[in-house]
């Protein structure tokens, strides 16, 4: 036979995850934050810029394609300045 006390604290603890679930954002958001999550982890926290440059992707609805495309020429314009400056 169940154990009365034991589930109250599942219950318990099911409506407490469940109340925290419906703060967190869906979709895009979601994985922003996932995605910034794991930097943090990994030692490379993205920077203000980083930021600003992904929400801009999201919220202008960018393709993969035309975001790696932006990334890569911002890369090839990066080594470029630095190469020059030595």
């Amino acid at each position: 036979m169940p154990n009365p006390a034991d589930e109250f604290r599942r219950q318990v603890c099911y409506e407490s995850v469940m109340s925290d679930l419906a703060y967190l954002p869906d979709g895009p958001q979601l994985r922003s934050l996932e995605a910034d999550h794991l930097q943090e982890i990994e030692g490379n926290p993205l920077t203000a810029h980083e930021q600003a440059m992904f929400a801009m992707f999201e919220r202008e609805g960018w393709s993969i394609e035309r975001q790696r495309a932006y990334v890569l020429e911002r890369l090839k314009t990066a080594r470029t300045v630095h190469h020059a400056a030595e």
